[in-house]
């Protein structure tokens, strides 16, 4: 059970091995929603009961990101709707593991991690 409130720390996760990487994570420009992004390795294998060694579950884990969404008539602007985004992206190098997350996903937004305001637009010298 998710506990109330349960959000991310961090806007993207990412899952990698040597050769391969993956990353979920939601746009900076839309944080009105409370995410929560997860991996679930895979299940043991336990033998298929044939004698061979061999197992009947697949190798696979699952990565999967969740929203807490509400929707009220009341509201006149968005009746009745929510909206919501994600991205899914590869890694460039995954063998960084969520450094290489952070770099793309850095990379994918960077309106949301440039300065604001140049040095003399904010004052105090």
């Amino acid at each position: 059970m998710v506990p109330p409130f349960a959000a991310d720390w961090y806007p993207v996760l990412s899952v990698a091995s040597a050769g391969a990487g993956l990353a979920i994570g939601v746009p900076m420009e839309r944080t009105v929603y409370i995410s929560r992004a997860e991996y679930t390795p895979p299940p043991k294998p336990a033998p298929d009961g044939d004698g061979d060694g061999a197992s009947s579950v697949s190798a696979a884990g699952s990565l999967s990101i969740a929203f807490d969404l509400a929707v009220s008539p009341r509201s006149a602007a968005f009746n009745r709707t929510s909206a919501f985004s994600f991205v899914l992206f590869k890694l460039d190098h995954p063998a960084w593991g969520f450094r290489s997350a952070l770099a793309k996903y850095y990379e994918l937004f960077p309106n949301a991690y440039g300065p604001a305001m140049t040095v003399t637009e904010q004052g105090n010298w």
